[in-house]
């Protein structure tokens, strides 16, 4: 009977385990390239509180940190991470163009300006072309030596699984051709880093299909959808931002 009752004790903490890793809680990486001015940002702050999950929110002053402190933003910085919410400072790379001392000052500029909490590597290269993964392995160990906790590069599609030995997450989808699908986000090979080093930022996506966002969540570990339209995708935020955090914190 002991026995009996012993196997049964293990398949049920076997089927809740499985239940808990169907149900784990996907996060957002969120361009906020929205000026913070009166009630800008007060969907973000409405969302999270109802449903807070890992939300990571990217502030962008001009193309980066500019040159001199914007005290709109040194203000409302601060309340994005009283509230819970974390901040990445952008950084233009232009594919490597730009060179490892210009992305340095960015990260010195995001620090002593701004004290956001992470970088956000835009225009990264996906290729298989050792110098790059090489550039941003440099200036992300650069980052982290400056004390900035999460990593964050943008090819914006499928990448060379090398480059997710470079920083913490990279963005595999930023397009407005639809919602991804499940068998293109899960054949992404993340160099054994596994969902939490995934993110996408699908835009164009005018009313939120719930069961698309579910049906990815196991292959993607921070999950981002707009309505809103190029030529900026990412300066309002979509009515249905609520609705996006309940269904990533299910």
């Amino acid at each position: 009977m002991r026995s009996l009752i012993s196997v049964t004790l293990w398949v049920l903490i076997g089927l809740n385990l499985f239940n808990q890793s169907l149900a784990q809680e996907t996060g957002s990486i969120i361009p906020l390239y929205i000026y913070p001015e009166g009630n800008n940002w007060q969907r973000l702050f409405d969302a999270y509180r109802a449903h807070p999950i890992t939300t990571w929110a990217i502030v962008n002053v001009y193309n980066g940190p500019g040159d001199a402190l914007d005290p709109n933003y040194a203000n409302s910085i601060p309340q994005l991470h009283s509230a819970g919410i974390n901040t990445l400072g952008y950084v233009l790379t232009n594919y490597t163009r730009r060179s490892q001392m210009q992305v340095r000052a960015d990260i010195d500029k995001w620090k002593s300006l701004y004290n956001v909490k992470g970088i956000f590597f835009d225009e990264m290269t996906n290729n298989d072309n050792d110098a790059n993964v090489n550039y941003y392995r440099t200036v992300n160990t650069y980052a982290k030596s400056q004390g900035f906790s999460f990593t964050v590069g943008n090819p914006g599609t499928r990448t060379s699984p090398k480059y997710f030995q470079t920083v913490d997450n990279i963005v595999i989808f930023e397009e407005d051709t639809g919602f991804p699908s499940k068998d293109i986000l899960c054949s992404q090979d993340t160099n054994g880093k596994g969902r939490g080093s995934v993110s996408i930022i699908p835009y164009n996506i005018g009313s939120l299909n719930e069961a698309q966002v579910r049906d990815v969540k196991s292959c993607a570990g921070f999950i981002y959808v707009t309505n809103d339209v190029l030529p900026n995708p990412w300066d309002t935020l979509p009515n249905y931002l609520t609705r996006l955090f309940e269904v990533l914190r299910g």
